[in-house]
């Protein structure tokens, strides 16, 4: 008597009804999710951006976050940050972001770390300790190379997002052509061309920012899984968000 094939998914039964949606809205979407499952994730600086991307990111599926912020929630702040709220204010960003991530989907299998800091060329082998992916919402100089250089070293992506007042900035360093590619991100921090209101960002720009870079990141990863020829095309996606919502 034949046995019953095992299903050998490494999503359990409640996470694949969980992502039902996602699974059966693409030809291979459970290994697809699989996929997400397993990808280890850092999302450097948890600004408007960086919160929405952080959340979208779990929202997604990616069981495996590392969160790295070296501010607190501050009445500022406050504004641009959706998934924070006025009992949040004085905590650490990250701590503040891990508590709300962690009580979402109680009865899943999630891994969360935190480092109240911002990347330097001394401890991106900590922070990045098997990332696949890094997601880089900081706008810092000094914090984007040490982690530009970090990819460089381990042939890694990095999605870069940031938002200001109307305008965005999406970049995916990967590919063949991370040189011509920093050189565009260093020139666009230098002219500082993604910025026109500098109080706030406003919530839907932050969702429209975090949406686009999640659904980058996630089908780089998973051409990359698949070494599609696709890959060394999808270098750079640079503009104003406002051309990308059509207005």
């Amino acid at each position: 008597m034949k046995k019953k094939k095992q299903n050998s998914s490494v999503l359990s039964s409640k996470e694949q009804r969980l992502y039902d949606r996602q699974i059966k809205g693409h030809a291979a979407g459970l290994e697809k999710q699989e996929l997400i499952r397993q990808t280890k994730v850092a999302i450097v600086g948890l600004c408007g951006v960086g919160v929405t991307t952080a959340r979208l990111l779990h929202n997604t599926g990616f069981g495996n976050l590392v969160m790295i912020s070296n501010s607190l929630v501050n009445e500022d702040s406050l504004p641009s940050m959706t998934y924070l709220g006025w009992r949040d204010i004085g905590k650490h960003r990250c701590i503040a972001m891990h508590d709300r991530l962690a009580s979402i989907h109680t009865d899943v299998s999630e891994k969360f770390e935190i480092y109240c800091t911002l990347p330097s060329p001394e401890n991106v082998d900590k922070l990045f300790e098997g990332c696949q992916a890094v997601v880089d919402t900081c706008r810092g100089v000094e914090s984007t190379v040490s982690i530009l250089d970090y990819a460089d070293a381990k042939d890694i992506p990095v999605m870069i997002a940031y938002g200001q007042g109307w305008k965005g900035f999406i970049a995916t360093y990967a590919g063949a052509n991370r040189e011509i590619l920093r050189n565009r991100i260093m020139q666009a921090y230098q002219n500082d061309e993604m910025c026109m209101c500098r109080r706030f960002c406003f919530g839907f720009l932050n969702s429209a920012i975090g949406s686009i870079t999640v659904g980058h990141l996630t089908q780089l990863m998973w051409n990359m899984r698949n070494r599609e020829s696709r890959l060394t095309e999808y270098d750079f996606q640079f503009g104003k968000v406002s051309s990308l919502l059509g207005e």
